[in-house]
């Protein structure tokens, strides 16, 4: 990458700048004319008396010679500003192309850093460079060379005119310039110098805030909240020193220049009268060197502006640079190659005199020696700081040994691009990370090499199309279509996509994810227009549990959605509404504002009742909740607040309590209902929904449906048992109704129920399906780390690679489900190569061959009979976790 701006600027932009310069230079007559057509206005046409003229060899009288000019100084006018429109508007397109491309160059560059820099650049720090330090470049990128030569044109058009007017003018107009020229350098290098120091302390502010969030839980268990403030204070007025001294320099500049501005007029003023007063030159040429006199101050300043945007610019994208340039990155060819290994790679993986020196000089892995075969199953083991975990990315192609030779089926690993690597083999870690988005994202995550299927666009979807592609392909970016469909089905072992399913079903079985990916699939929705044979299928299997439910004890496991009935399992806001929201316009959250519901409450006299019970149900939650934390389990479960509003609903309560329920304003009134739209009575059993309300209740349900307007009607999809619902999950679907709290094993039950019926109709894999839809959140933090490490595996083992190399990758799972996934998993790749660095000596035993490391070295090597030999350093290891477990 260029560590020049200018360079870099010209790579990648030099024939629109040449364009544009064309532009430029071709203007500058045309402003020439415009200085001096108020001279010939002046003299020629006003004050030069009647009588005919001639004008581009039409005869004038003048009167009609004055239109002309006008006209043409109109013209004139028009030309300058189109010309200036479009040189700002091509120039700032420029200029956002060459910002894209940067900050994809810098991504990509990114992509690029070998694994341990990431542990030493904060992300914060990263993150801000790419996006909010180079923001300001893009603008400045577009006018490096367009500005100087439009605004610089302007100027000597300028002094063109004021020189061949009258020198002596010209020279007044230009006295000072070389004053500015020599002294504004000077005071901008030392605001440079504060620039680039503002920029270190903004950026370590920002790894500093990063750790502080981080380590957030330390802070509050050490109580060292303040000793942080401290220092984040000591940091910001590092800050604000450099920051206002830099301020005093710039409105310095800004003074000194605009002192040197007035003083030319001054000067040309003085100087123009005199000559008029002496007959050396005309009002009419003294009025249009006004004019250009006055056209040159906004160039000059503008040119003034940009040699202070360019020094800063300058400096912070050589800053910028230096940041993304860490020793033994990745070369360009390795993450962009599409080099391809037709044949498996099933022999054999050999190192010699193995060596790895981490960032500090310490020597990692010392002169390892090696021979794996790639048809059977290889552990390592040994203690924290032996170096497997090193060993296993080397040999996963994620770190590149220092010395030696690393080679698997005769190829030099460091010639294999990722393309090659990325297919033929996976790794999965102790702590793999898990992207935000759904868990069908993650899971088909290692599927998503390069575009397999083209999308189809139609009509307007297709111009975009073709303009994102064109201009992605200006700004130097990739030229895949990020809605192409990415997935590699041939990979999978899938002949067409619909069969993908089927084989990531059976890897969620390898891993036992099946189960939790299928009650994440209950709980999900499926729509009618993309899948109509599955939810028709879901509907059949409604009725065909009706059959079922005559089965007392079946019965009562289930409430069934009635409408003349009260659901005792379901929220107040399901009873009332009778059906699923779609959208956000019934939201429960802020059910009461809503207008429409209120007018239904208010006219069954329900809105009076439910302030009341509102304002009960804060009391008992500010009583039962207000000293608990906000991740407690019980306040999760059962408070209908949350816990930073419990001071506004504790200042509620004690104003009803003074002043009566009457005082309150709408808004309040509306604060106290929307927590009552959530009780389930049989399951929070606060005895606040009787009889009586449930009647009210059934009352509004009539009212709601039937008073709906037309505007509101798709916001609801209303319960019907003879429908399917869109808006509601599988499993209610199926239910027509809510599981029964507090009936013994009615979650298991049911669920077992109706898992034998999905498998019956042939919709397990489309409940399957449902359940990829589920967001896991940030870093997979819904997914417990069982969950996290059985995606990671499920990832690796569905593109079916040839080598599987894992480090401690079981370490969340516990002991029987440990041994039951290993079993599944080593069966899965039969005769494919498995290394496997244990977290447990013990979990050796069915490996086919064992390599036990110490201290960066390989001391031992055999079988597990052979290794576990009383005097074996192996059995240490084996006594070693016998003693600890």
């Amino acid at each position: 990458m260029e560590k020049n701006l200018y360079k870099y600027i010209l790579k990648h932009s030099a024939s629109q700048q040449v364009k544009l310069l064309i532009l430029i230079v071709a203007g500058y007559p045309v402003i020439y004319i415009g200085f001096n057509l108020p001279k010939l206005i002046i003299n020629d046409a006003i004050q030069g008396g009647p009588g005919s003229r001639d004008f581009l060899g039409w005869e004038f009288g003048q009167f009609q010679y004055l239109i002309a000019l006008c006209v043409v100084f109109l013209l004139v006018v028009l030309i300058n500003g189109g010309v200036k429109y479009f040189v700002n508007v091509y120039r700032g397109a420029m200029g956002e192309r060459l910002l894209r491309r940067l900050r994809y160059d810098l991504i990509k560059r990114m992509l690029r850093f070998p694994l341990p820099t990431f542990s030493k650049i904060p992300q914060g720090e990263v993150i801000s460079m790419v996006t909010l330090e180079v923001e300001k470049l893009g603008k400045f990128m577009g006018e490096s060379i367009s500005l100087p030569a439009f605004q610089g044109g302007i100027l000597l058009t300028s002094l063109t005119f004021l020189m061949i007017e009258n020198w002596i003018m010209g020279v007044a107009a230009m006295a000072l310039y070389p004053l500015q020229i020599y002294l504004i350098p000077k005071l901008q290098i030392s605001v440079n110098h504060l620039e680039a120091g503002r920029i270190r302390l903004v950026r370590s502010m920002s790894a500093r805030i990063g750790e502080t969030m981080s380590g957030v839980q330390e802070i509050h268990t050490h109580d060292t909240t303040q000793y942080e403030l401290a220092d984040f204070s000591d940091r910001l007025g590092k800050v604000f020193d450099v920051r206002f001294t830099i301020f005093k320099k710039k409105f310095f500049i800004k003074f000194f220049n605009n002192f040197l501005a007035q003083l030319g007029p001054f000067s040309f003023y003085l100087v123009g009268g005199y000559l008029v007063i002496n007959n050396q030159l005309t009002v009419g040429g003294l009025v249009a060197m006004l004019s250009a006199h006055k056209e040159m101050y906004a160039p000059w300043k503008e040119i003034l502006t940009y040699y202070q945007q360019k020094e800063e610019s300058r400096v912070k994208y050589e800053q910028v640079i230096s940041q993304f340039e860490p020793a033994g990155m990745l070369a360009e060819e390795r993450i962009s190659s599409d080099q391809a290994l037709d044949a498996p790679l099933h022999k054999e993986i050999v190192a010699s005199g193995l060596t790895y020196v981490d960032d500090n000089d310490n020597a990692v892995l010392e002169s390892i020696s090696m021979q794996m075969d790639l048809s059977k199953h290889t552990a390592i083991v040994g203690p924290t700081g032996s170096g497997k975990s090193s060993l296993t990315m080397i040999l996963a192609r994620l770190l590149d040994h220092t010395r030696g030779q690393l080679t698997i089926d005769n190829h030099d690993v460091r010639q294999l691009a990722e393309s090659v690597t990325g297919r033929k083999m996976a790794y999965a870690g102790q702590g793999s990370h898990i992207f935000a988005g759904t868990l069908g994202d993650n899971l088909y995550y290692s599927l998503k090499h390069r575009p397999v299927i083209d999308p189809e666009y139609e009509g307007e979807a297709q111009k975009q199309a073709e303009w994102n592609h064109r201009e992605s392909l200006l700004s130097g970016n990739s030229n895949y279509d990020i809605n192409a469909d990415w997935i590699d089905y041939q990979a999978t072992g899938a002949e067409e996509p619909g069969q993908l399913i089927n084989k990531l079903v059976r890897v969620l079985k390898i891993v036992e994810l099946d189960e939790e990916v299928f009650h994440y699939g209950l709980r999900s929705t499926i729509d009618p227009e993309v899948d109509p044979e599955a939810t028709q299928k879901i509907f059949e299997t409604r009725i065909s549990l009706r059959e079922k439910m005559q089965d007392p004890q079946i019965q009562k496991y289930v409430e069934a959605f009635d409408p003349e009935k009260y659901n005792a399992n379901a929220t107040l806001a399901e009873n009332l509404m009778f059906g699923t929201p779609v959208g956000k316009i019934f939201d429960i959250e802020s059910l009461a504002e809503h207008p429409y519901v209120k007018t239904v409450l208010q006219k069954v006299g329900l809105e009076d009742t439910l302030v009341e019970i509102g304002h009960r149900l804060a009391a008992l939650m500010i009583e039962l909740f207000s000293d608990l934390d906000a991740d407690n389990q019980n306040y999760q479960q059962f408070s209908f607040l949350d816990v930073e509003d419990l001071p506004s609903f504790q200042a509620l309560c004690s104003c009803v309590e003074r002043e009566g329920i009457g005082s309150l304003s709408e808004e309040e009134r509306a604060a106290l209902m929307d927590p009552t739209f959530k009780i389930i009575p049989t399951r929070h059993r606060l005895g606040l929904i009787d009889d009586a309300v449930q009647a009210k209740v059934l009352e509004a349900r009539k009212v709601f449906r039937d008073d709906l307007p037309e505007e509101l009607s798709g916001a609801i999809d209303f319960f019907d048992p003879d429908k399917y619902n869109a808006a509601t999950s599988v499993q209610d679907n199926i239910l027509f109704g809510k599981l029964a709290y507090g009936e013994a094993n009615a979650a298991k039950t049911i669920s077992d129920l109706l898992r034998d019926m999905i498998e019956e109709k042939g919709m397990y894999e489309a409940v399957i399906n449902a359940g990829l839809s589920t967001r896991v959140g940030t870093g997979g933090i819904i997914l417990s780390a069982a969950l996290q490490q059985k995606v990671a595996l499920a990832r690796c083992i569905i593109k079916r690679p040839d080598v599987l190399v894992l480090y401690q990758a079981f370490s969340a799972l516990e002991g029987n489900e440990r041994v039951s996934v290993m079993k599944k998993m080593r069966e899965e790749f039969k005769n494919r190569g498995v290394i496997f660095a244990l977290k447990f000596p013990s979990m050796a035993q069915e490996f086919d061959h064992i390599f036990v490391m110490r201290g960066g070295e390989v001391v031992e090597r055999g079988t597990y009979e052979s290794l576990s030999k009383p005097g074996s350093y192996f059995s240490e290891l084996l006594d070693t976790e016998k003693s600890q477990t």
